[in-house]
């Protein structure tokens, strides 16, 4: 009987050390296994950020190239006929719908032609009609009231709903200032068309 408690003693004191060993060992595996899970989802979060930034940044440029160097948005405004109106409209509209695979189907791009007082979605449409009447009475507000935006993305916030949006107007000679996407009142250009997205 004497040998069997010495026997436990000793395994006692053995599995003691095993035992802060393992804990010890546990903790280390754990804690290197969260901190690579929070770095791998920094990365992908990373990630993600750079393909959201990019695709702001192509839109940008389109929205941009597009008022610039295309004269569909001058000659839509400035047509009094309907056919050419509508020939201009499928004309951007099949720009953006070449444009959109790039990106994703998630982003909406609306034109407002001045003369005409027109407001129209020039890609499908993905919000429910009743927010989409209250982003066009938004947007003719915004645009009617000449306010002078900051040239880069807004947010509109609809319902429970918030948007960005990127709002250029194009002016008769086809110029833009960097800093604002508005001519204010009385500055002698009236504004032609506005294209949101």
């Amino acid at each position: 009987m004497h040998s069997i408690q010495k026997d436990a003693r000793i395994l006692f004191l053995i599995l003691i050390p095993i035992l802060i060993v393992n804990i010890f060992i546990s903790y280390l595996a754990s804690s290197t296994a969260s901190a690579q899970s929070q770095k791998h989802a920094e990365e992908v979060m990373d990630m993600y950020l750079d393909t959201l930034e990019n695709q702001i940044e192509s839109i940008e440029r389109f929205v941009i190239w597009t008022t610039q160097h295309e004269g569909i948005l001058t000659a839509m405004n400035d047509t009094g006929h309907q056919y050419m109106l509508t020939e201009g409209l499928y004309s951007l509209r099949s720009r953006i719908s070449d444009f959109q695979p790039t990106l994703s189907q998630k982003y909406q791009f609306f034109l407002y032609l001045n003369k005409q007082d027109f407001f129209t979605n020039c890609s499908p449409l993905l919000v429910n009609y009743s927010d989409y009447l209250e982003i066009r009475s938004y947007y003719k507000e915004l645009i009617r009231s000449g306010e002078r935006l900051p040239f880069h993305w807004n947010m509109l916030k609809t319902g429970d709903t918030y948007y960005l949006y990127y709002l250029i107007t194009v002016l008769p000679d086809n110029s833009r200032r960097s800093s604002f996407p508005f001519e204010g009142p009385g500055s002698g250009r009236q504004r032609l068309s506005s294209y949101i997205c």
